[in-house]
């Protein structure tokens, strides 16, 4: 069962005697032990909303000038996360109140039930980075040396907000975020082909009044250079945030791959590869965000931001080729240079609508996401050829440049209802549209006479059209002493590949028949049973889609090095996956454990599948498969230990085991 980790309090404050609303009262929230978690003052009409409250007993003090100081105790209820005070009087009193200020930290990491909230604002080191830098210390997250990012050895869905997006993690400033929420077994809520998991990645949001500015810059290793700044400007119902940042980075990396080619067990060939890369990257990015509260239960918000992303890289790989006698049969080196432009906008428009009735609530937002990349490669290769009677030498000049844009159109509508203190309702819709364009070429030049030549078997255009609607329903109740929550969502998916060359199509699309229902209906069902406060089991079991992706589909061929071929598969269908975890949790004052055993069971697994080439077997092809299953076991724990008020400590382990089946 997922669990709210924050609540809001909102209601309108007045006098008691003349019944006019107090501008500019206090409100704060304190604990059992009066320390202060959250505050503000409240609107010329007397409203006040606190927002990122604690899901704890709460005791709201409103303070004004000339009135009596008054106290109201709030009793926090499983899944309800908005507490409405409704009309608050007090009372007229000569006596003036002191004022005092309380100062609290915020914990660096706090571990939920169903997830994990990394706050980034108190991590230094990624401080003038980007959310690359703050995932590499998330417990749990692995971050390669290619930027690519997993959670429990699967790729995980990227959020921003609560949204998917098509920005990448390098592409948002650090310093822009205010938490990162670590889902592992999303609920019906999400969508289907979250099979990886979500990283929700929450940016910052100034609700104190007044305006306020920052401007840092940083410096570190590795041409790592920084720089920050933004402005918000918060008035009655108005808020608004603009900001701006870049960025820079170099990093090294070398590599080496040794290959052995057998025929019925008996050595034909080896191959060795040693290669050095160096990239250097760059970011510049922007951020407006304007928030209206229509009154103290609404609020509608517009942000558009935009992130430029270059990457220039250079490799020099190095190679060597051995017969059956390990003879030297070729050698040689290939330079590669590249360089890619990624530009991203986003806009968004939403709304969020709190009612009276605790735990009913809206929300509908629109978003679109349009991307453009330019991806220029060089490739020299310089090859010396030892099996001929006479040595051969050959050059070869590639060049390709590659295109694409995409945009990415989405509407979706959220509704709850709290049908009682222990039960919930929740619906909701999603429309997700993305078109997508691709334009590669692979130019050849003779190094003779200089004349370059367009390769048409791997050069294409393509044109894609991706549509997935979904409706959902959730309930969440609780029987006993043991929470649960079942959820059912259904997603329809179309999808069609259109190359503007050959005008061949590549589709699916389901349900197109009855039998499909299996293809579109994923259920989710949570069990949650706590002991004393401290402990708690939890048992989940979902079933998600994984649909192949755009690369995994196109065929057209990419080259990884001269031995090494990537092509599409485009009659690849989706896997189905059905997830299993059993987690328990232990909160104590100063330490905190988190352990996991989860199950993945996937149909019709997508997996690679790499066979020789029948012009070359030297030659290996690396394409994509339906394999017939997939098992995934593993067993995550998560350790957090408090030694000081200024230091924490945690560690994190993932033992895992996979086995795939696949037919020949």
């Amino acid at each position: 069962m997922i669990h709210a980790q924050q609540i809001r309090v909102i209601g309108r404050v007045f006098d008691a005697k003349e019944g006019k609303a107090l501008e500019y009262a206090i409100v704060s929230a304190l604990n059992s032990k009066d320390s202060l978690l959250g505050g503000g003052l409240t609107q010329n009409n007397g409203d006040f909303i606190l927002e990122n409250l604690p899901k704890t007993n709460l005791n709201i003090k409103l303070q004004s000038i000339g009135f009596e100081t008054r106290v109201i105790s709030i009793s926090t209820i499983p899944n309800q996360s908005l507490y409405d005070l409704g009309n608050i009087r007090l009372q007229p009193n000569q006596q003036q109140l002191k004022a005092f200020t309380v100062e609290a930290e915020k914990a660096q990491m706090t571990l939920g039930i169903d997830r994990r909230i990394y706050n980034v604002d108190k991590d230094l080191s990624a401080k003038g980075g980007t959310a690359l830098d703050a995932m590499k210390n998330i417990p749990g997250i692995n971050v390669g040396s290619d930027n690519s990012v997993q959670l429990r050895n699967q790729a995980p869905t990227i959020f921003v907000d609560g949204r998917p997006t098509l920005l990448s993690l390098d592409q948002i400033p650090a310093d822009e975020i205010d938490r990162v929420e670590v889902i592992t077994n999303p609920s019906a809520r999400f969508a289907a082909d979250a099979t990886g998991g979500i990283l929700n990645v929450v940016l910052k949001k100034n609700l104190k009044p007044g305006y306020f500015g920052m401007i840092s810059a940083g410096i570190g290793s590795n041409n790592r250079y920084s720089g920050n700044g933004n402005f918000t400007l918060r008035e009655k119902k108005i808020s608004l945030q603009v900001s701006a940042n870049a960025n820079t980075s170099l990093n090294h990396n070398n590599g080496f791959t040794t290959r052995e080619n057998f025929s019925n067990n008996t050595l034909n060939s080896s191959f060795q590869l040693n290669n050095a890369n160096r990239t250097e990257r760059s970011n510049v990015g922007g951020r407006v965000a304007l928030d209206y509260r229509l009154n103290v239960r609404s609020l509608l918000t517009a942000n558009y931001s935009y992130s430029e992303n270059y990457i220039t890289s250079t490799e020099r790989q190095d190679y060597s080729s051995n017969d059956s006698l390990q003879a030297l049969s070729a050698e040689g080196y290939r330079l590669n240079d590249q360089i890619n432009n990624w530009k991203v906008h986003t806009a968004q428009l939403s709304l969020k609508k709190n009612f009276p009735k605790p735990g009913k609530e809206l929300s509908a937002d629109l978003n679109m996401v349009h991307s453009d990349n330019v991806n220029d490669a060089g490739f020299s290769t310089y090859n010396t050829d030892y099996q001929s009677i006479t040595v051969s030498n050959d050059v070869t000049l590639q060049a390709n440049t590659g295109d694409r844009s995409a945009t990415l159109y989405t509407g979706q509508f959220d509704y709850s209802n709290s049908l009682s203190d222990n039960s919930r309702f929740d619906w909701g819709t999603r429309i997700a549209y993305k078109q997508s364009h691709s334009d590669f070429s692979v130019m050849i030049t003779d190094p003779e006479t200089g004349s370059v030549t367009k390769d048409s078997s791997v050069s294409n255009r393509f044109k894609v059209d991706d549509f997935i609607g979904a409706a959902y329903v959730n309930y969440v109740s609780k029987w006993k002493n043991i929470g649960y929550q079942a959820g059912l969502r259904y997603e329809h998916t179309w999808f069609v590949a259109q190359s503007l060359d050959s005008q061949q199509e590549f589709s699916f699309k389901y349900p197109e028949q009855l039998s499909d229902l299996s293809k579109v209906l994923f259920p989710a069902i949570y069990f949650s049973r706590k002991f004393k406060d401290k402990h708690e089991f939890q048992l989940n079991f979902s079933r998600k889609i994984g649909r192949p992706g755009y690369m995994q589909l196109i065929p057209f061929i990419t080259y990884a090095d001269r031995q090494s071929v990537q092509i599409g598969n485009p009659v690849l269908g989706p896997e189905f996956i059905n997830l299993a975890e059993l987690n328990y949790s232990f909160q104590g004052k100063k330490n905190s454990l988190l352990s996991g055993i989860y199950l993945r069971n996937t149909l019709h697994s997508i997996t690679t599948v790499v066979y020789p080439s029948s012009l070359n077997p030297d030659v290996l092809i690396s394409t994509f498969g339906n394999g017939r299953s997939k098992m995934d076991y593993g067993f995550e724990n998560t350790y957090k230990q408090t030694f000081f008020a200024w230091l924490d400590g945690s560690i994190n382990t993932n033992v895992f085991y996979s086995k795939i089946s696949l037919d020949q």
